[in-house]
């Protein structure tokens, strides 16, 4: 059997199918490939397209772009008459089988045969993803501007991050995920604001995501990743008038300092009992020790030795904790 040649272009018109009453002919077959409804362009991981056909030798080994002068298909010539089987495999640029499917066809003349290749166990799907977050101030649905949100974070599995607009989350359709394996993985969401300071999560939500053949639409309601604290403090034999600035710093288990060797300034009398209290509502959960320090106009350090615990729970805040410490010369 000689080699079947290749038309890189030929009009669906040309094909037409019909069946003369003085054959069987000889034809052309003019394969039109989807991959579970899908184009080409709408699954660019598929590079090229596999035929195989038993007992016939096809040029460039029966392998082909998945597009062909725009064209998702391609026209195999000069077939006798009879019946043939077929294999078509979708491929990656590695060879991988992503998408598969086989069948028959009849020939008796020129021919179409249209295939939807249906994914292998290999093939990647990917998702809309959208998120929400808690009620806020009295609104049910806040906004990433009124969440103070500018990233979301989005990580499948163990892979990297992918890090989205928050504002593009809350838009139909949503961001569009990494490519991955049809199947159930985990899906971590962390959502950070972008001021000076803070590098960790103001929301987080670990949850799952199960993808299909076609794309899904998965919506997720992230969660408090932070709590609060209202910091206040008195002074002993010393006032505001002469220790200006208070700076408040709370320090970790391991010695790590949330506002680094400096601390966080405050003007004293805003935190300063009864009427004072420094809100801390955007903390990273975990036990603390609160430190404050000031140093007075005449050179004396203020320190709050020994520094009082502090437990910061996710959406635990400043309304509901509160913790008071006396400065010392």
């Amino acid at each position: 059997m000689n080699t079947k040649t290749v038309a890189l272009f030929l009009s669906l018109a040309s094909l037409s199918g019909c069946v003369s009453s003085n054959g069987p002919y000889s034809g052309d077959i003019q394969f039109t490939w989807t991959f579970t409804g899908l184009t080409c362009s709408q699954v660019p991981q598929v590079t090229s397209v596999a035929i195989d056909i038993p007992g016939e030798v096809l040029q460039n080994n029966g392998v082909y772009p998945c597009l062909t002068n725009n064209y998702p298909g391609i026209v195999l010539h000069d077939f006798v008459p009879g019946t043939y089987s077929f294999t078509i495999q979708g491929l990656n640029a590695s060879g991988t089988v992503l998408y598969a499917a086989s069948g028959s066809f009849y020939v008796d003349g020129s021919i179409p045969v249209s295939v939807d290749l249906q994914p292998t166990a290999a093939a990647p799907s990917y998702a809309y993803l959208t998120w929400s977050f808690p009620p806020l101030s009295g609104n049910p649905t806040p906004s990433c501007a009124q969440a103070r949100i500018d990233v979301v974070d989005v990580t499948i599995d163990q892979g990297p991050p992918t890090r989205y607009a928050c504002q593009d989350g809350q838009t139909q359709p949503g961001v569009v995920s990494v490519p991955m394996s049809i199947g159930t993985h985990t899906i971590t969401l962390a959502a950070s604001s972008a001021e000076v300071g803070h590098g960790y999560p103001y929301y987080k939500l670990v949850s799952t995501l199960t993808t299909r053949a076609t794309p899904i639409s998965a919506a997720y309601l992230l969660r408090w990743a932070v709590g609060g604290v209202a910091v206040q403090w008195s002074i002993s034999l010393g006032d505001c008038t002469t220790i200006p600035t208070i700076y408040v710093n709370f320090q970790d288990s391991f010695g790590n300092l949330l506002y680094g060797p400096s601390g966080n300034p405050q003007a004293c009398t805003d935190g300063l009992f009864p009427g004072g209290a420094i809100l801390y509502d955007y903390l990273p959960p975990g036990s603390y020790f609160l430190t404050l320090q000031g140093l007075s106009t005449g050179g004396t350090l203020y320190t709050n030795a020994p520094p009082p615990p502090v437990t910061i729970t996710p959406s635990v805040f400043s309304g509901s904790l509160g913790v008071r410490s006396t400065l010392h010369p």
